[in-house]
């Protein structure tokens, strides 16, 4: 061991301090470090931490960061991760098995793929909207199951009504000659606005007993 007029110590073997060392200036350590676990470092099931010469730091305990955390590379959680207190408590959980769950809203600006079933508005009474619902340009499905909507409904299959339909503005049925409309029960017209029924504008059959 030399110790330098300066106050340089090189030695050829270990260091040890049984009390406290401190260092007031920058220390370079070239090789593995080992904190804690008697010496040991970090080990599976220990209580130690390891930073290798390449860079990896490897703890048996928590990390704490108070500041804000960068990670340039991949992160990956294996039991999950949590931000804030965690769903439930104003927070979110992504379980390792990858459900997601949240208090606030979910904001997605390109596009939302869901290969599965989907539940829409779980709170009793809660409606859920399209663009900003029905009267904003938009659609409304109702927690009761009413569908409102500003623009054009279209089905290509078959739609069955089974109460009670209200058709307020024109209305066309069929849209060339073979389609064939059926009617099964009675046709009625207010006495209140007394309506014409006409057939006008074609060069069709008409065949049709009507009695008043």
């Amino acid at each position: 061991m030399t110790l330098t007029k300066a106050g340089a110590i090189s030695m050829d073997n270990n260091l040890v301090v049984t009390g406290t060392a401190s260092v007031e200036s920058t220390s370079t350590f070239v090789n593995t470090v080992n904190i804690g676990g008697a010496g040991a470092g970090y080990e599976n099931g220990g209580s130690g931490m390891t930073v290798t010469d390449l860079g990896v730091m490897s703890m048996n305990g928590a990390l704490l960061v108070a500041g804000t955390t960068t990670l340039i590379g991949q992160s990956k959680h294996s039991a999950g991760l949590i931000t804030g207190d965690g769903f439930g408590n104003t927070g979110m959980t992504l379980t390792n098995q990858g459900a997601l769950s949240m208090e606030d809203a979910l904001t997605v600006s390109g596009t939302a793929s869901v290969a599965y079933s989907v539940t829409l508005g779980g709170s009793p009474g809660t409606d859920v909207k399209i663009q900003k619902g029905y009267g904003n340009n938009g659609l409304t499905l109702s927690a009761a199951g009413g569908i409102s909507m500003d623009s054009i409904l279209k089905v290509d299959g078959a739609a069955s009504m089974n109460a009670k339909t209200f058709l307020n503005a024109a209305v066309d049925l069929g849209s060339v000659k073979t389609d064939d409309i059926l009617i099964k029960g009675d046709l009625s017209a207010s006495s209140s606005t007394n309506p014409d029924i006409t057939f006008v504008g074609t060069a069709g059959t008409c065949a049709f007993t009507c009695g008043r």
